[in-house]
Order: C-alpha cells, then structure tokens, then sequence
C-alpha cells in the first residue's frame, strides 16, 4: 500500500483528516470506512498528498486542539450504528446510543 489517502481518493469513498496538536508535535490522523471505521496515523508522503489536496477537501472546523478535514461528505457517509460502533470499541461512550 503506498500512499492510502491516494487509494481512497481513486476509489471515490469518503475519509476525513485529523490534525491534532500534541505535546510532542502535531500529528495526522486518517478516518475511513473499510466494513467498519479505521484510524490510522499518517507518515510523511501521505502528509504531503493531504497538503497537495487540500483544496479539495472541504474544512470542518478548527478547535484548540487540532482541526478536521472531510473528503466527500464522510459524516454523512457513515450510518448511525458504525459511528456508534467505533465509539463504544474505542471507549469514547460506555454504551449508551447516541
């Protein structure tokens, strides 16, 4: 697999772009849809592919912590039983439905 974010982008499916800003530095994170949601952190040419393409991808918001980019409406992609999903594997919620 050489650069994922390409891949995606020929295939047309939706992902979203994390950057978040840590203590050691700011990292780049990858969210999309492959039978359930994934993560997965990016390196240094999938960074610069991110950066080369980020006009097509639509800005969502910035926060004090970091900021997120969405390629072809991935929020709205994801169906409200796979969001929760990654949610209660991730421990972010305990099991209520959101």
């Amino acid at each position: 697999m050489c650069c994922l974010i390409a891949e995606l982008r020929k295939k047309k499916k939706p992902f979203a772009v994390i950057i978040s800003n840590e203590i050691k530095g700011t990292l780049y994170s990858i969210v999309y849809k492959d039978c359930y949601i994934r993560v997965m952190d990016m390196k240094g040419i999938e960074i610069n592919y991110f950066l080369d393409m980020r006009k097509e991808m639509e800005f969502i918001g910035r926060h004090q912590i970091g900021s997120i980019w969405e390629y072809k409406n991935f929020k709205r992609q994801m169906s409200s039983s796979t969001k929760h999903n990654f949610l209660i594997r991730h421990q972010i919620i305990k099991g209520e439905y959101i």
